[in-house]
């Protein structure tokens, strides 16, 4: 896990835990050969049939593309709306 994310991260999880809730976070883990992947993280509380908790089940996907395409989009926002500001005509058509 990425340093950074580590609290944020594992305070969501000791919550979920300790309040037998589900949870959700994003964090970067890191892969094998050293690059970083956003995950988001999920986790639904489990118990026995008499109500004794057992843990989380869940599961991370890797969502480091739809990060990047959403920081893409948004980037494009900002530079439309930054030049429509900046412009000092209006532009009929």
């Amino acid at each position: 896990m990425h340093p950074d994310d580590r609290a944020g991260a594992m305070a969501c999880f000791n919550n979920g835990h300790a309040s037998r809730q589900p949870f959700t976070a994003e964090y970067r883990v890191r892969r094998a050969d050293g690059d970083f992947r956003w995950v988001h993280d999920h986790g639904t509380p489990l118990f026995t049939a008499g109500g004794r908790f057992l843990g989380h089940i869940g599961c991370a996907v890797d969502v480091t593309e739809q990060r990047r395409h959403d920081w893409t989009v948004g980037e494009a926002e900002r530079r439309l709306k930054h030049l429509i500001e900046s412009s000092q005509d209006l532009v009929y058509r």
